[in-house]
């Protein structure tokens, strides 16, 4: 991926001291996911978060964890400290293999997507051999609701029918692909 700094949208530019890389959970509904919070962007060595701050261009003034989602590791949100975000998400291999692995694979399924797919757009990478980090565009958004509202649920299905047809026929290799694999033992 690119060594120069990534163009991200503006937003905010202002955070108190108080903010500064604090895991508050879904800030949609408040819950925390304690696995998700125990994993979050202070849990990273410092020479990682580092490189990805010089991905990002400016360092990370407030980073918030992120519930849910499919694979295991760290996802943050990150408000940057010139006022603007990503989504952030990382997995070390020492910690969990099969989430790097995963990671790793999301990268390049991530770089193959066309431009027209409904999907946050891969920013930037970085991958030591130990730690791999995925840098998204952050785009707005929340869970969907449990049980499933007739709304959200129409929206969702809508989405996948956008993407079955602007991906199809696929444009990432099978051998890529290899199985597939939704969080904890989803196949």
């Amino acid at each position: 991926m690119s060594k120069s700094p990534m163009e991200l949208p503006e937003t905010r530019t202002a955070l108190s001291q108080n903010d500064r890389h604090e895991d508050r959970g879904n800030p949609m509904t408040g819950d925390r996911d304690e696995r998700r919070t125990a994993a979050g962007w202070a849990a990273m060595p410092p020479q990682v978060s580092a490189q990805v701050e010089q991905l990002l261009g400016s360092p990370v003034a407030d980073a918030i964890s992120q519930p849910g989602g499919f694979s295991e590791g760290m996802a943050v949100r990150v408000h940057l400290a010139n006022g603007r975000r990503a989504f952030v998400k990382a997995a070390s291999s020492l910690v969990d293999p099969a989430a790097a692995d995963f990671h790793r694979r999301e990268i390049a399924v991530s770089q193959r997507l066309p431009g027209e797919v409904p999907a946050a757009r891969l920013l930037d990478a970085y991958d030591d051999g130990t730690w791999v980090v995925l840098v998204f565009e952050e785009i707005p958004g929340r869970l969907p609701a449990q049980p499933w509202q007739p709304d959200e649920l129409t929206r969702v299905l809508a989405a996948v029918t956008d993407m079955a047809e602007v991906l199809t026929p696929s444009p990432v290799d099978e051998a890529i692909l290899s199985k597939p694999r939704l969080g904890d033992g989803w196949r």
